[in-house]
């Protein structure tokens, strides 16, 4: 059967009139955060609930676009600066998705290719964060327990001049001079945890563990960070993480065929990203709140133990009395420090599950930021 020309314009137009629907189609944009069904305020954000409903989207109280900064040491800000631009895990990732994007193509590799390394480089950040505070909390375990080695050499010879006096056996110099022995012992172990917290330190950020030597001499200070993060919309989980923003693009490009798994794979992405940062934010406020009562154990110890210590001074205390509230206020302090450390690193999970404000340079050595809006969020 021959087809005139008349019905092969007509077939034409119709062939192109589905492309071009297919094309329109396959390039819709996402659907905004609340045709999702899911309420746009966190079930654990207690910080300000009213503000929270009202704020505009992207709005980020004690969430700095550099998060590190928040915890306002400059010891850790240089750290993860010189990270940014000479850890070795974001040059591999970045050196991998360049040999991907020669491979298949640099169009077929954009989309992940991106997120990809601001993932890594996120994940470099947090672990310079988290070692950093680690190795902070061990030093300052190794004050505490230097001050308490000057309190048992000063308990030695108490009680050897009063053993001399005959006023009490000569056991308790002897018990005094085992408990220095024992912390000594304590301090060379943590001085050699120490070390490894360098030298991880020193791995993520590309440099010999001899390079950070002085910036990591012993310090007084755990940066513990503000003691609130206002947690905004959910909404906003779509400007900052980068998993979604290429979950995102991805079901925009989906065409008519699979766009229903690719919407099943958004939604389950923004789910899990939601449940990520209600996660982290618990564990924040629980830490925060054992960091608290550790701390008014130390004041209540520290109470008792000069009580004892002036009870064992004018002999109305046996040593072994002294000796228990001593121990009681080590363990106390040793307790109030690994919370703060619990409540520090915990907040950097918040800040990673949060993800970077939209804008923010990611100061990890060119890789692109973020597009100032998604599609599908106008409105929200």
């Amino acid at each position: 059967m021959k087809i005139s020309l008349i019905q092969r314009a007509l077939l034409a137009g119709l062939l192109l009139a589905g492309v071009a629907g297919c094309a329109v189609d396959t390039h819709r944009p996402p659907p905004r955060f609340a045709d999702l069904g899911f309420a746009d305020r966190y079930t654990t954000d207690t910080e300000a609930p009213a503000m929270a409903a009202t704020e505009p989207p992207g709005a980020a109280r004690h969430r700095p676009a550099k998060w590190w900064e928040a915890f306002d040491d400059p010891v850790l800000d240089a750290l993860v600066e010189h990270g940014n631009s000479n850890k070795l895990d974001v040059q591999a990732a970045a050196l991998a998705s360049d040999r991907r994007g020669a491979t298949a193509g640099h169009g077929a590799a954009a989309t992940g290719g991106s997120a990809v390394l601001e993932a890594v480089a996120a994940r470099v950040q947090a672990g310079v964060a988290s070692r950093y505070i680690a190795l902070r909390g061990r030093q300052v375990a190794i004050a505490d327990a230097r001050d308490f080695l000057v309190q048992r050499q000063a308990l030695i010879q108490l009680a050897q001049f009063r053993a001399q006096a005959g006023l009490v056996p000569a056991l308790d110099a002897a018990r005094a001079v085992a408990g220095r022995d024992e912390m000594a012992a304590r301090i060379a172990d943590l001085e050699a945890q120490a070390m490894q917290n360098v030298g991880q330190i020193a791995m993520l950020t590309g440099q010999a563990p001899e390079a950070l030597a002085d910036l990591l001499a012993g310090s007084g200070h755990i940066p513990t960070g503000p003691a609130d993060v206002a947690l905004g919309r959910r909404s906003d989980l779509l400007l900052r993480r980068a998993d979604l923003r290429t979950s995102a693009a991805r079901l925009a490009k989906s065409g008519a065929g699979d766009r229903r798994g690719a919407m099943i794979d958004y939604k389950r992405s923004v789910l899990e990203a939601v449940q990520e940062v209600e996660t982290q934010n618990t564990a924040f406020q629980h830490a925060k709140s054992r960091e608290i009562e550790h701390g008014r154990a130390v004041a209540t110890a520290e109470a008792a133990a000069l009580l004892a210590r002036q009870a064992y001074a004018d002999g109305q205390a046996d040593y072994t009395t002294l000796d228990q509230v001593e121990t009681r206020l080590f363990s106390s302090r040793t307790a109030w420090r690994a919370a703060q450390v619990e409540r520090a690193v915990a907040l950097i999970g918040l800040y990673v599950a949060l993800g970077g404000d939209a804008n923010q340079e990611t100061g990890s050595g060119g890789l692109p930021s973020p597009s100032p809006k998604p599609p599908g969020t106008e409105g929200d």
